[in-house]
This record gives structure tokens, sequence and C-alpha cells, in this order.
């Protein structure tokens, strides 16, 4: 069965976007939403602050000060739908959605984006005027076998949350008095595969979580036992970043007690074990994958739009247009962010991307709507790279390489005040609020 959906304002041009990420965030407050009839449809009615989820994984921060609901009072003209996009019919102007909730009379299904969803649902579709495509890009398992089912994926707020109940279960477990020694150990190694900056900051917060705070509140020779391992297929960490920052880097891991495992083959990750061909069964107790991107279902399912051979992102041109297959481009249809390669070179699938694309398009949209001329090709402005080290220490390069080095923590706390106007004043107030709650009081270290 499918029902179509047709959102119709006489006065208002419809503007319809998938996906409330970076970019689709950053397009809907750069846009004025009272000027256009705005339907966002999205598995998470929220947008996630990504720089802090390591922040939230191990209780610096609350889980809801990191993130933005679609839904707000600034912007109340917004309609949000609880579906996920599965596919789109670029000649009849509509997409095809399937909801990713459940009424109380069908029976719930559990599904990889943790929202509840039903077989029995009947898909809908809904018309546009406008659409912009910012639905992002999944983790990439690299088809390695165990990973769905043992690991603990990091891009969003619930995988936060999901790291933090891991890392405490574990100390948990790990006090039981019948626990040996042996079992103890393997408990109390945290692994975190992927040393790209999602990767570095995350390990970097749990060993600093290990060596200041842990010892206040369990045993100290529990602690003492704990450990912070990073795996890459790489042979370095902060790949992007300077050769000599990374060397720098990797020294300033081992000086903290971070051991990386480099140039290591992931075969198979089963329950407490991972296994490399170098290295061989490695045991663990949280084991967090976060490397690598993979293309979205919906990306699949297209046909007749020009899409990247090997990672089926949108090749898109200068004015981030999607393009028919022949090249032509479609001028009412935007993709931005990770989905999104630009004909004239592939961007890093980086948040600062995603925000300044998010920015253009609402340049565009508005100077449309209002009939002015408009900046004509989207030049991506390369920032500066930050990635925190833990330990009031960071990584920082020069957004045009002139200059990199490990500094203090003045550098982080820049970058995190200056891409934190992304979310609304409210959360930014609930961030520094909460900062001083933690310094003064404490981390909230409860397993929910």
């Amino acid at each position: 069965m499918r029902v179509s959906l047709r959102i119709m304002t006489a006065h208002r041009p419809r503007l319809l976007v998938l996906g409330s990420g970076w970019a689709a965030s950053r397009m809907l407050d750069s846009i004025d939403t009272k000027a256009w009839d705005i339907t966002v449809i999205s598995p998470s009615p929220y947008f996630s602050y990504t720089p802090l989820l390591a922040s939230v994984a191990v209780g610096r921060l609350s889980t809801r000060s990191v993130v933005d609901p679609v839904r707000r009072r600034d912007r109340p003209t917004i309609t949000y739908l609880a579906a996920k996009a599965e596919g789109i019919d670029f000649a009849k102007s509509s997409v095809r959605c399937r909801p990713e909730v459940a009424p109380p009379w069908l029976e719930p299904k559990r599904t990889e984006s943790t929202t509840h969803s039903s077989r029995d649902h009947p898909e809908f579709s809904v018309s546009y005027e406008r659409l912009v495509i910012a639905v992002g890009c999944e983790v990439a398992t690299f088809d390695t076998e165990g990973v769905a089912e043992h690991a603990v994926f990091f891009k969003d707020i619930k995988d936060a949350s999901r790291v933090r109940n891991r890392l405490l279960e574990c100390l948990d477990v790990a006090a039981l008095p019948h626990i040996t020694a042996e079992q103890r150990k393997d408990l109390l190694h945290f692994v975190v595969v992927g040393g790209g900056a999602t990767g570095v900051e995350l390990a970097s917060e749990l060993r600093d979580l290990i060596a200041n705070n842990l010892p206040s509140i369990y045993p100290r020779e529990l602690v003492n036992l704990a450990r912070v391992s990073i795996f890459d297929i790489a042979d370095s960490i902060l790949p992007g970043f300077d050769g000599d920052l990374q060397k720098s880097a990797l020294e300033h891991f081992n000086a903290k007690g971070i051991k990386f495992e480099g140039e290591q083959h992931i075969t198979k990750v089963s329950a407490g074990k991972l296994t490399t061909k170098e290295l061989g069964d490695v045991p663990f107790g949280l084991l967090v994958w976060s490397t690598g991107i993979a293309p979205t279902p919906l990306l699949n399912n297209l046909r007749g739009v020009k899409q990247d051979e090997k990672t089926r992102n949108f090749i898109v041109d200068e004015q981030l247009h999607v393009q028919q297959e022949d090249g032509t481009a479609m001028p009412t249809v935007y993709a931005i962010g990770d989905l999104s390669t630009p004909e004239s070179g592939k961007l890093p699938p980086v948040g600062v991307v995603a925000d300044q694309q998010g920015a253009f398009v609402a340049h565009l949209l508005e100077a449309e709507r209002l009939g002015k001329p408009a900046i004509s090709t989207f030049q991506f402005k390369p920032d500066q790279k930050v990635a925190n080290l833990g330990g009031s220490r960071t990584a920082k390069e020069d957004g045009d390489g002139s200059g990199s080095k490990i500094g203090g923590g003045t550098a982080w706390a820049v970058w995190r005040v200056k891409y934190g106007q992304t979310l609304s004043y409210k959360k930014r107030i609930l961030i520094f609020v909460y900062g001083i709650i933690t310094r003064t009081f404490g981390r909230d270290l409860t397993r929910i």
C-alpha cells in the first residue's frame, strides 16, 4: 500500500530536505524558514554535534547538550517527518519514503539506525519544488565479519551513550569478585578502530577519564589495569595532517600510554575478541569502530543521475546541483555533505565541508527567491584543523598548510566555540553551563 502526501502552500515554495545532519542543519539555520514551506525527512529528529560526541561518551557533557532538534521554537514553520527516503523520482519531483516510527497496533521492528520501523508500514511519497539531499553516509565495515554485532559505531549521540554504558559496564563486571585477573585485564582493554580525528579524540578522552577521574570512584588496582589502544591499517594516526605533526602526536600518545597498532588488517570481530592478520586474537571489553564511510541504500537505488562509480556519490556541478547522466544540471535539486563529490575534485568528508555547503545552498535558494544575484561557484575554504589529544594538548594545522604544531587546549576550545555556532543558543549555553558543573562536581558516570 502506498499513500501520497502532497504538501501545498499558495505563497511559499515547497522545499524538501532529506537528512538532519551537519549540512542540512547549517542550511536550515541560514535560510529564511518563514518564507519557505519546508519539510525535513530524516530517521533522526535532531542534529548531533559530532565534535563533542567523545566528551559525551566519557561523561564530560550531557547527551542533550550536543543535539539540536529539527523542531525548534525559533523555526516553528518547519514540518518534520520521521521517515527514511528510499527512492527519488526526479521526473515527477517526488521522494518515496518509509516511516521510521511505528503505531502501537503494529509490532515494531528494530533497524540498524536504532529506530522503530515495520515492513507493514505503508510507503508514502512527498512532492517538492526544490530538493536538498543531505542524508550523509553510513559507517563502512569493509565487510569485516562480526563488526555490526560486536562493535559500537561512533557517528551519532546514541552511539556516544552506548560507548559510555559499555565502558562503565566493563568496569562494573571487572569489579565482581568471581572475575579472574586475566578476565579483568581483557575487560578493561578499550579498543578504537580508526586513527582519524574522531578515533584519536575518543581515545584521548578515554585515557584522560582513566587517569584523572576513575581513580576517585573505582579501586586503584582495577583502574591500573585499564588501557586504550588504537588499531588502523595505516602506519600513523591523523591522516590528512602534516607528517611531522602525525609523528609528534604519536609520541604524545606513547607518553600518555595510548598504544597505537598500525598496519593492522582486521579479519574478524567476535564477542570480546578482535582478530588481525598480524597479531592474531586481541581480547577487548569495548571496541569502537570509527573508520571509513559507505553509501546509504538510497544512493544505490537511484537511476538517471551522474554518480561516482566507486562511492556512488552524486557528482555535482559548481553550484552543487545533482546532474543527469549526460551531465545536465538539475536546477531544483542539490546534494550536499558526505554524499556529494564536486566535478572539480573530491572534498574531505568532514563537518567543515558540510557546513560551508549548507550555507552556500541556503544562499542560492534565498537569492533565487528574492531575485537577487548569487555567488556562481562553490569554493571550499580550508579551515584550521584541530584534534584533541588529551591532557590539554591539541594537534593544530592551519587551513592553508602553512603551519602545524602540537599546542595547548586553547586552539581546541576556540575551534569548538566557532563551529558550535551550528547549534542553537540554548545548546551553546547548556554546553558552557555543563562544563562548569563538570569541573565543579565531577563527571556524570552513571550507567543507565
